[in-house]
């Protein structure tokens, strides 16, 4: 009798185990929104050798490699819940689980301020965007730019083509501009980022304080 109260147990035990299986293998992707939360500009300097962030304020930047990189965080706003089993985690599954992610925070403008005076034509606070050539990805010395308009159409076709394709993790941003007009190498330099965003919100950082050599 004990015996086959055992017997069962295990059966009903390994049923409910096969159903995580099952369940867990079964996963279908999910559709996730989410918007950009915040923006973080960081001085580069490049060529075709090296790539280097500066690291502290007030530090020496060759003015013919330099860059701003716009790093942009990402927040959930609408979250489908994963398929729970009664043992299994869906993270024990043989493959990571893969979803779409669609971006509600598209670009609508993109603003480059001088926060000192950067040469006889734009004194502190000037609008430099117009000065501005803006790109994507890495080799940054020979990468195709384009200006702010330009740039934004590019940026936001990239997210939408973004959205069809499956990954496993919540996607970050990234682009990168550089001032085409010299600056003055002999006072500090810090600039600002302003995005403005089609739904609404508004990004702003500034960069660390530098200098041209």
């Amino acid at each position: 009798m004990q015996l086959r109260i055992l017997l069962k147990s295990a059966a009903f035990i390994f049923v409910l185990i096969l159903a995580d299986v099952v369940l867990i293998s079964c996963y279908k992707s999910k559709t996730y929104k989410y918007k950009y939360a915040d923006a973080h500009v960081e001085i580069m300097e490049a060529d075709s050798t090296h790539e280097r962030y500066t690291g502290t304020d007030n530090e020496q930047v060759d003015a013919e490699k330099l860059f701003l990189d716009v790093h942009l965080t990402s927040d959930l706003i609408a979250q489908a819940a994963a398929p729970q089993g009664f043992f299994l985690n869906p993270a024990l599954a043989m493959q990571p689980n893969e979803d779409f992610y669609i971006n509600t925070s598209r670009l609508k403008s993109i603003k480059i301020k001088t926060r000192h005076d950067y040469n006889a034509n734009y004194p502190a606070n000037s609008d430099i965007t117009g000065i501005c050539v803006f790109g994507l990805g890495g080799q940054r010395h020979k990468a195709e730019t384009f200006t702010d308009t330009e740039f934004i159409e590019k940026y936001n076709r990239y997210l939408e083509e973004n959205s069809k394709i499956l990954v496993s993790h919540i996607p970050s941003g990234f682009f990168w501009f550089r001032p085409v007009e010299k600056a003055q190498t002999a006072t500090a330099q810090q600039i600002q980022v302003i995005l403005e965003m089609e739904d609404g919100s508004t990004l702003t950082d500034n960069s660390m304080i530098f200098r041209l050599k």
